[in-house]
């Protein structure tokens, strides 16, 4: 049973961690309202969590970034839109920033917008590709399948991850982030398609550029690093839709080894 001091009492969404509770595996339940719990195999109350969605209704944990991803109805500024996903930094256990889009709204066609169950899945082919399994209920019953992660590949720098609700066609607070890095100034590639290759030779050793070179990637900034933080304001104009992959090259103050952060990588949506 789940512990009697849990907030709620009614079991909306749940997801095994099997790394928490230092590797004695935990079970995280969400009722639908403001908390999520975590507990212990045998009942025990580990910790609360703030729940950054207004209607959690299905949970998943991605065991390798050490996120919770809790998806519902609601929670994004996209018009007309359903379900949504958003991050919990497992670690800070506070939002991570990261969301991800789902099927539309109730009512819709086709009829969506009330998530029921998610379960979060891997499988490798050129590299390890992530995808979200989501049950949705609305007057008929969909599986369907959701790319699940922002970040990929390896670090020699920073991290990157964006804020401002989910990267969509029109959303004019999208905000890549930058975090963790000893650089003295960064700036963004963009480009259409995802790499994982060796860097020039100005580059740390270690470091692989995760953005490809052909076509020309559009670089945007510098932004100055402070407290090993950055961010570049990216508005998305309205009318595109595709994917878009970027990386940070952060700068020291002397100018070189350059290092880079691990890809990043949105399909913007109309």
């Amino acid at each position: 049973p789940l512990p009697a001091s849990a907030p709620g009492t009614t079991a909306r969404g749940i997801a095994f961690d099997r790394f928490g509770n230092g590797g004695q595996g935990s079970f995280f339940c969400a009722d639908g309202g403001a908390a999520i719990t975590e507990s212990s195999r045998t009942g025990t109350l580990l910790r609360t969590l703030t729940n950054p969605h207004p209607n959690a209704t299905a949970l998943a944990v991605d065991d390798t970034y050490r996120l919770l991803w809790v998806f519902g109805p609601g929670g994004s500024t996209r018009p007309g839109q359903g379900v949504v996903g958003i991050a919990i930094d497992l670690q800070t256990g506070v939002a991570a920033g990261q969301m991800v889009l789902g099927d539309p709204a109730y009512g819709s066609s086709p009829v969506g917008g009330t998530v029921t169950g998610v379960e979060f899945s891997t499988y490798a082919h050129d590299h390890t590709v992530y995808r979200f399994v989501i049950a949705t209920q609305g007057t008929t019953h969909t599986v369907y399948e959701l790319e699940g992660r922002f970040g990929y590949g390896v670090r020699c720098g920073g991290t990157i991850s964006f804020r401002g609700d989910a990267a969509y066609a029109g959303n004019a607070a999208w905000t890549v982030t930058l975090a963790g890095s000893t650089a003295a100034n960064a700036f963004l590639l963009l480009g259409t398609r995802q790499t994982v290759t060796a860097p020039p030779p100005l580059f740390a050793s270690g470091c692989s550029l995760h953005v490809a070179l052909v076509p020309a990637p559009v670089i945007v900034g510098g932004a100055p690093v402070q407290g090993g933080t950055s961010q570049l304001a990216l508005p998305i104009p309205p009318g595109i839709q595709g994917s878009v992959a970027l990386q940070w090259i952060e700068a020291p103050a002397g100018g070189v080894p350059l290092r880079s952060s691990d890809g990043g990588e949105v399909f913007v949506r109309r």
